[in-house]
This record gives C-alpha cells, sequence and structure tokens, in this order.
C-alpha cells in the first residue's frame, strides 16, 4: 500500500488529506540488465509502475496525459529518477512510451513471466494469513456511573463522568490537591484542556477517548517541575544548615593541612604556613610575590605553545600555574605549621621539581635562589 499527502487546508480531518494506492513490491535482487551496464529494479519503479497500472485501468488501458513532473511531485522524487525509471521500464518492455511537446501517452504491454520475475510473488502458507471467521459483536460495556464522596470534590467527579474511569479521576484529583488546587481551580483547568485537546484529536495529533490519560500527563508535567522546585529548595536548606555548615568547615580544615585534598586552594596562606620569607611583613610579601610571579611567566610561556583562545590561555595558566605550588607544598607539607619552616630556597627547588614533573618540557624555574 502506498500512501500519498496532499496539502488539503480544508480537510476536516487529517485522513481526508491522504490517497491510497497499491503497490506491486519489487522482487529481493531484481535487475534491469542492459548490453553493457546493469541497474537495480527497486522501489522506485515498482511505485511508477503500480501508478501506471491503477491509472491504465480508469482510462482504458493507457495513461493520456503522463508528465515526469507530475510524477516527481507526486511521489516526491527527484524529476531525473522518475526520467530514469521511465527509461527502464520502456526498456523491459512494460509500457510503450509516446512523447508529445508537453506530454507523454504511456500504454502498458502485455505481461511475460520474465516480467513477473521482478515483482514479489503472492504470499502463500503462513504468510498468506488465515482467513477470519465472522462474529457476533458484544454490547460495549457502558461506563459505571461515578459514585460520589460527599466532599467538595463532588462536582468535579460529575464533570468527569463519561470521560474517564472514576480511577483515573480520582488520581487526578490528588495531583490537583497535591498543587494546592481547589475544586473551582480543577474545573477551570479542566475546561481549558479539554478544548486544546479536542482541537488536537480533530487535527489527528492525539487520538479521541483518551481524555483522562492526556490529562493525567498534562497534570504530572506540572507536578514534576513542583517536585524539581521542592528537592532544590531542600538542597538550598541543607547547604545552609548548621550541620552542613560544619561538615564544610572540616573539609576545608582537613584540606588546609593536605595540598592534595581536592579542596585545598593554593594561597598565600598556605604557603606561608610552610615555608618562612622573614618576619618583615613587607619582605615577605616580596618575596612571595617574586616567586610566584617567576611560576606564572613559566606556566604562561608553556599554555602559549598550545594555540588555546584567550580565556582557554587564561584558564590554562591559572591551573598550570595553581598545580605546580601545590605539589611544591605537597612536597614540604611535613613543615606545615611546625616551629621551623622552609626557606625560600627549599621552595623554589620544590617548585622546580614539581614543574618538571607536571611539564617535562619546561626548563627550571629557578635558575639560582632569589
Amino acid at each position: 500500500m502506498f500512501v500519498t499527502r496532499f496539502s488539503d487546508q480544508a480537510a476536516k480531518h487529517w485522513p481526508d488529506q491522504f490517497a491510497y494506492s497499491i503497490i506491486y513490491l519489487p522482487q529481493k535482487g531484481a535487475k534491469v540488465e542492459y548490453p553493457e551496464t546493469t541497474t537495480r529494479f527497486g522501489l522506485n519503479h515498482a511505485v511508477v509502475w503500480s501508478y501506471l497500472v491503477r491509472k491504465a485501468e480508469q482510462h482504458g488501458g493507457a495513461v493520456r496525459r503522463f508528465t515526469v513532473a507530475g510524477a516527481a511531485k507526486l511521489f516526491d522524487l527527484d524529476p531525473k529518477t522518475v526520467r530514469s525509471v521511465i527509461g527502464d521500464l520502456v526498456w523491459l518492455n512494460l509500457i510503450e512510451r509516446v512523447d508529445f511537446s508537453a506530454y507523454s501517452e504511456i500504454k502498458l504491454l502485455p505481461l511475460t513471466a520474465d516480467h513477473l520475475k521482478l515483482f514479489r510473488p503472492m504470499p502463500t502458507g503462513k504468510a498468506a494469513g488465515k482467513v477470519v471467521e465472522p462474529m457476533a459483536k458484544k454490547p460495549r460495556t457502558t461506563i459505571t456511573q461515578f459514585k460520589l464522596g460527599g466532599d467538595r470534590w463532588d462536582d468535579c467527579r460529575r464533570a468527569c463522568e463519561g470521560q474517564m474511569a472514576q480511577s483515573k479521576a480520582e488520581e487526578i484529583f490528588q495531583m490537583a490537591k497535591r498543587l494546592g488546587e481547589s475544586p473551582g481551580d480543577f474545573l477551570d483547568g479542566m475546561n481549558r484542556v479539554k478544548a486544546v485537546y479536542d482541537d488536537r484529536v480533530v487535527a489527528g495529533k492525539v487520538a479521541a477517548g483518551v481524555f483522562g490519560g492526556y490529562l493525567k500527563a498534562c497534570y504530572q508535567k506540572r507536578i514534576d517541575v513542583l517536585e524539581e522546585q521542592e528537592r532544590e529548595e531542600r538542597k538550598r536548606e541543607y547547604l545552609s544548615s548548621p550541620e552542613f555548615q560544619e561538615k564544610l568547615a572540616a573539609r576545608r580544615k582537613a584540606a588546609e593541612a593536605d595540598p592534595t585534598h581536592e579542596l585545598f586552594i593554593a594561597s598565600d596562606e598556605a604557603i606561608h604556613a610552610r615555608v618562612d620569607f622573614g618576619n618583615s611583613p613587607v619582605g615577605s610579601y616580596q618575596a612571595l610575590d617574586r616567586i610566584t610571579t617567576a611560576v606564572h611567566k613559566q606556566s604562561r610561556a608553556i599554555v602559549a605553545t598550545k594555540n588555546l583562545r584567550l580565556q582557554e590561555e587564561i584558564d590554562e595558566i591559572g591551573r598550570l600555574k595553581g598545580k605546580i605550588i601545590k605539589h611544591a607544598l605537597g612536597s614540604l607539607n611535613h613543615f606545615y605549621q611546625q616551629p621551623i619552616k622552609a626557606t625560600p630556597d627549599e621552595f623554589q627547588q620544590a617548585l622546580n621539581a614539581a614543574a618538571s614533573n607536571l611539564e617535562p618540557k619546561m626548563p627550571p624555574i629557578f635558575e639560582q635562589a632569589v
């Protein structure tokens, strides 16, 4: 069966936009053999030939005004494909074609045994199906009348009666209550959804007779949004709770003592906790700044060879610099908060070693003590 769709805007129902035709399906492996080449006899051949058969049966054995452009548009094919298919049908002596200025006249030729090999035979045995015995239809079961509950939702039950099973309606009532709706809110919303549902049924976008499932799906979408909002709210409440803040403080304290910790930050304070730059605040700051600036410059030189975009390059420089400092502090962690700390020279040596391990192509950051 072949289906063709027309853009009929006046169609009252979606099936009215389609036309149906029988197709004689091609045999698997069927070919059109020419003296010097071979082409496949495929579905396009079968579609065009089946169409010509139907049209010829309607007009005394011939298609009077056939056009390539018309067939191409009808079957959504390229005109070159249609011309090639018609040429193959003529070569196989399936049709006879007479060209006029604007159209062709096509006549069907008698089928031979070789022609029949191009098409699939009629199915036999189990593939042919079985004859369906006539059976008397039983009366359709009527929908059980809704049982009223004697509460505020009885008007809603009356409105749903005949449109869905009561069990479905009761499920939807619970969902409406979950969303904080009153019976009046439910009835207003149901009427709006019913109008949309009826339009979609006419357009063929949803099946008729499933309004209960459609309404439940609409409520489920709103329930999903509400539950996601509630999860986010619970998450925010937990993150601001004393319990979480206490756990976070404990993790940060553990991170401060361990440069390999995921929360460790290679800050100036973390470096001063392991390296002694002297008692002078200004001198200590200047000495540390010279060291970290040297690490930054060397990291930038390495990253510049990777041809990254500007923001990617900035991010990669910061990542590499922080990694080098963290690894260096890791090797000096036995000095953490001890009376005796590492010297600036020892810190520079640790930075050189960390850079060499992380980036073998990186030259030493410090040739001698600063």
